[in-house]
């Protein structure tokens, strides 16, 4: 069945139940620039330096880290990191994460689900294809988006859009030159090749399927396309159109005219000046540009000499003219997959950690990467091959938990190159291919700080947070919250959990059950003192038949019988005949939900419990012969 709460009339939603943040594309915020020459020349003289800020000396780098950076409006390049059916994560500049809705690749796509949805809902046979993110997008893919939404309100969550009408929005015909690489979305896949539209007024492209190189588009995926030529058409009493032959992307262009720098744009950068925090660097002989240390590898800008020119690609580009941001990771400059060190995970800890550089944004230390081949043998000969190493960024906020280090000078007194530390995996950029790691102590020493690290069952202990009648949520670590249901705050029943907890109370409990990123605790004592095992998996059910467990009653039905949950995604179903000695001919006045109660396991097989589906339990001591 097509999900048809996907798609609301003016509205740009994730379905419930998608989970995670829902992103809303506010439109009225961004304008299309109008194709006219003075607009365009009016956006491209805000980019040039005026006579007043030819010095360098306090020059900002263009980067996503700072509020006034992370703005909506701002063109940005990204790497999809992580694809569901219904939104994907992708990597930003400065280390930020993103997220993009199905309804916000490209207009062309969220036509063809409302038709799909609309022919379902009337009951007729969908001529057309569903279609989700996982059919058009794949870990490592290069895309183009607007900033649609920045919420700060508790952590930095971002939503972008790809839609090539806004990432293209100061573009006009005038950009388009062969083998530049532009933005576009499939409109309409024909015999012999793709239609592509790239937003832009009186232009739209072919791309044969011969130029495609075996890669089968869908209506509606929008992804980087590169030109091969440009003709000139005029039908009489038709607007002119430019079509235009079109090939996925090879080489990058890299002598791009000014009205064509976009984000994704290969261009050739000069080094006007250097300081601790990148390169100030000048593009096409005049546009003043910059490079964070951030997208340079944290390779030390002092190795770069003025004057000498470098190739980068655009990865920022402030739509209100304020500035550009490059990258020259070489992986973004020949968009390449980057690197995914899928052998170092976040939490690990690694010891004698060698400093590099202190700078003023942290310590840049070598982070170890585990070997391919595992760990040697005893056998084995010495190897005297160096180990291959990670760049790694410790921020200032990760090195110390006292106020010790207080400045730059106290950082450079306490650290120098050659000293060592330990340190914990925090995060990892894929589009910036490093890591980010902490040094102090309370961090490192931690028993866990992310929920990838914790254990369904474990006992843990955290500071509330927000306190909601029908949930509360709980601080267990700097980058894990986890949320309690009034159900499981008390043995007894909690009608607003307002009542029993106060923002700052500490809670002690247990993790009931993870998904990804959230997780959900248990402060129920009998739970928590339970006498029986409590079931955590399919398989320990499986090895528990015939034995007594304990769970929580969360749906009584009078006909089919008594729904229980264990921890993890266990659940348990009491048939009528199994819940007392004598029939009960209405459960519901005996059993209640959020009542903790232990069970015996029947004899089930682990190979027909699929998702949704319960074991079978039973409230009797002794098995009934049936």
């Amino acid at each position: 069945a097509v999900p048809a709460a996907v798609l609301r009339a003016g509205k740009t939603t994730l379905p419930v139940g998608a989970g995670g943040f829902v992103p809303g594309f506010l439109r009225d915020d961004l304008h299309d620039v109008e194709d006219t020459d003075a607009a365009v020349e009016e956006n491209i003289a805000a980019l040039r330096p005026s006579a007043a800020s030819d010095s360098t000396e306090n020059v900002h780098m263009v980067s996503l880290r700072s509020r006034e950076g992370l703005a909506v409006g701002t063109t940005v390049l990204g790497v999809v990191v992580s694809v569901s059916p219904m939104h994907m994560s992708v990597s930003l500049p400065s280390g930020i994460t993103a997220r993009v809705s199905i309804t916000e690749v490209s207009s062309a796509l969220t036509a063809k689900l409302q038709r799909i949805a609309a022919a379902e809902e009337a009951g007729d046979d969908a001529a057309e294809t569903w279609v989700d993110l996982t059919d058009l997008y794949a870990p490592g893919t290069y895309v183009a988006g607007v900033i649609s939404e920045v919420d700060t309100t508790s952590s930095r969550r971002v939503a972008i859009t790809l839609e090539p009408r806004l990432v293209n929005a100061r573009l006009t015909s005038s950009a388009i030159v062969p083998d530049s690489n532009v933005w576009g979305a499939v409109t309409s896949v024909e015999d012999h090749g793709y239609v592509i539209s790239f937003g832009i007024p009186h232009v739209s492209g072919f791309l044969l399927k011969s130029d495609a190189k075996n890669i089968e588009y869908v209506e509606g995926q929008a992804a980087y396309f590169s030109m091969i030529n440009l003709n000139e058409t005029s039908t009489a009493g038709v607007i002119p159109l430019r079509p235009l032959a079109l090939r996925t992307i090879t080489e990058p262009h890299e002598d791009l005219t000014l009205d064509a720098v976009n984000v994704g744009a290969r261009v050739k950068a000069t080094i006007v000046a250097a300081n601790d925090y990148g390169l100030v660097v000048s593009i096409l002989g005049f546009l003043k540009a910059t490079l964070h240390v951030e997208e340079m590898g944290l390779v030390d800008p002092a190795a770069y000499s003025v004057g000498k020119t470098i190739n980068a690609r655009v990865i920022i580009f402030k739509q209100d003219g304020t500035g550009i941001g490059l990258s020259i990771a070489k992986a973004v400059v020949n968009f390449e997959p980057p690197a995914s060190p899928d052998a170092i995970t976040r939490g690990a800890v690694y010891d004698d950690v060698t400093v590099v550089r202190v700078s003023p944004l942290g310590l840049i230390v070598a982070l170890p990467l585990p070997s391919a081949a595992g760990p040697a043998s005893d056998d084995d000969e010495t190897d005297d091959t160096p180990t291959a190493v990670s760049p790694a960024l410790v921020p200032p906020t990760f090195i110390n938990n006292d106020r010790s280090i207080a400045s730059y000078a106290d950082l450079q007194e306490r650290f120098g190159p050659g000293s060592t530390v330990s340190v914990r995996v925090i995060a990892y950029s894929h589009i910036q291919a490093i890591f980010k790691v902490a040094c102090a102590p309370a961090l490192v020493k931690a028993p866990f700080l992310f929920a990838s690290e914790l254990e369904i069952g474990a006992p843990v202990t955290g500071e509330v947070i927000v306190v909601e009648p029908e949930y509360v949520q709980v601080r267990l670590s700097p980058f894990c919250v986890a949320s309690v249901t009034r159900a499981h705050l008390a043995d007894v029943y909690v009608s607003d959990a307002t009542a029993r907890l106060k923002v700052g109370a500490h809670f002690s409990g247990a993790v009931l059950r993870i998904s990804g990123p959230r997780v959900a605790l248990t402060a129920k004592p009998s739970l928590l003192k339970a006498q029986y095992p409590v079931l955590k998996s399919i398989d320990e059910a499986a090895s528990l038949i015939n034995s007594l467990v304990s769970g929580v009653i969360t749906k009584v039905d009078n006909r089919s019988g008594v729904y229980v949950a264990f921890y993890g995604d266990v659940f348990g179903i009491v048939r009528p005949s199994h819940l007392a000695a004598s029939y009960i001919e209405i459960p519901s006045d005996i059993f209640n939900v959020g009542q903790v109660v232990s069970a015996r396991v029947l004899a089930f097989n682990p190979e027909d419990i699929t998702a949704g589906v319960p074991i079978p339990i039973s409230f009797l001591r002794t098995e009934r012969q049936e």
